[in-house]
Protein backbone atom coordinates (compact mmCIF):
# COMPACT_ATOMS: atom_id res chain seq x y z
CA UNK A 1 0.00 0.00 0.00
CA UNK A 2 1.24 3.46 -0.87
CA UNK A 3 0.65 4.85 2.63
CA UNK A 4 3.25 2.51 4.08
CA UNK A 5 5.88 3.79 1.68
CA UNK A 6 4.97 7.44 2.14
CA UNK A 7 4.83 7.52 5.94
CA UNK A 8 7.75 7.67 8.32
CA UNK A 9 5.76 6.32 11.25
CA UNK A 10 5.98 2.51 11.47
CA UNK A 11 3.07 1.88 13.82
CA UNK A 12 0.21 3.44 11.87
CA UNK A 13 -3.18 2.17 13.00
CA UNK A 14 -4.33 1.82 9.41
CA UNK A 15 -1.38 -0.46 8.62
CA UNK A 16 -2.04 -2.51 11.73
CA UNK A 17 -5.68 -2.84 10.62
CA UNK A 18 -4.60 -3.87 7.12
CA UNK A 19 -2.27 -6.52 8.52
CA UNK A 20 -4.90 -7.79 10.98
CA UNK A 21 -7.51 -8.07 8.20
CA UNK A 22 -5.00 -9.85 6.01
CA UNK A 23 -4.47 -12.51 8.68
CA UNK A 24 -8.20 -13.23 9.07
CA UNK A 25 -9.57 -16.03 6.93
CA UNK A 26 -13.08 -14.62 7.42
CA UNK A 27 -14.12 -11.16 8.61
CA UNK A 28 -14.73 -11.19 12.38
CA UNK A 29 -15.11 -7.79 14.01
CA UNK A 30 -14.89 -9.17 17.56
CA UNK A 31 -11.58 -10.85 16.74
CA UNK A 32 -10.36 -7.67 15.08
CA UNK A 33 -11.16 -5.58 18.16
CA UNK A 34 -9.41 -8.16 20.32
CA UNK A 35 -6.32 -8.13 18.09
CA UNK A 36 -6.25 -4.33 17.94
CA UNK A 37 -6.97 -3.82 21.64
CA UNK A 38 -6.14 -0.09 21.66
CA UNK A 39 -8.78 0.64 19.00
CA UNK A 40 -12.40 1.21 20.00
CA UNK A 41 -15.39 0.15 17.92
CA UNK A 42 -16.13 3.70 16.65
CA UNK A 43 -12.43 4.11 15.77
CA UNK A 44 -12.53 0.81 13.89
CA UNK A 45 -15.35 2.08 11.73
CA UNK A 46 -13.41 5.24 10.88
CA UNK A 47 -10.21 3.28 10.25
CA UNK A 48 -11.99 0.89 7.88
CA UNK A 49 -13.32 3.86 5.91
CA UNK A 50 -9.84 5.40 5.77
CA UNK A 51 -8.29 2.07 4.76
CA UNK A 52 -10.88 1.63 2.02
CA UNK A 53 -10.00 5.07 0.60
CA UNK A 54 -6.28 4.28 0.79
CA UNK A 55 -6.78 0.95 -0.99
CA UNK A 56 -8.69 2.68 -3.77
CA UNK A 57 -5.94 5.29 -4.10
CA UNK A 58 -3.31 2.53 -4.25
CA UNK A 59 -5.30 0.67 -6.91
CA UNK A 60 -5.60 3.89 -8.93
CA UNK A 61 -1.82 4.27 -8.78
CA UNK A 62 -1.42 0.69 -9.96
CA UNK A 63 -3.86 1.33 -12.79
CA UNK A 64 -1.84 4.31 -14.02
CA UNK A 65 1.18 1.99 -14.26
CA UNK A 66 -0.88 -0.85 -15.72
CA UNK A 67 1.21 -1.19 -18.88
CA UNK A 68 4.51 -0.61 -17.12
CA UNK A 69 5.79 -3.25 -14.72
CA UNK A 70 6.80 -1.47 -11.52
CA UNK A 71 9.35 -3.56 -9.58
CA UNK A 72 8.78 -1.42 -6.47
CA UNK A 73 5.28 -2.94 -6.09
CA UNK A 74 5.52 -6.74 -6.04
CA UNK A 75 2.62 -8.68 -7.59
CA UNK A 76 1.84 -10.40 -4.27
CA UNK A 77 1.01 -7.01 -2.72
CA UNK A 78 -1.29 -6.15 -5.62
CA UNK A 79 -3.25 -9.37 -5.20
CA UNK A 80 -3.48 -8.90 -1.42
CA UNK A 81 -4.90 -5.39 -1.84
CA UNK A 82 -7.53 -6.61 -4.28
CA UNK A 83 -8.66 -9.43 -1.98
CA UNK A 84 -8.84 -7.13 1.05
CA UNK A 85 -10.92 -4.69 -0.93
CA UNK A 86 -13.64 -7.35 -1.11
CA UNK A 87 -14.18 -6.97 2.67
CA UNK A 88 -15.78 -3.58 2.08
CA UNK A 89 -18.42 -4.81 -0.40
Amino acid sequence: MYIKRSSAKEDLKIIRLFDALDKLSEYDEKQLLKTLSDITKPQLSNLKTHLYKQLLASLRLLKTNDNIENPAIPLRHRNRSNSLLAIFF
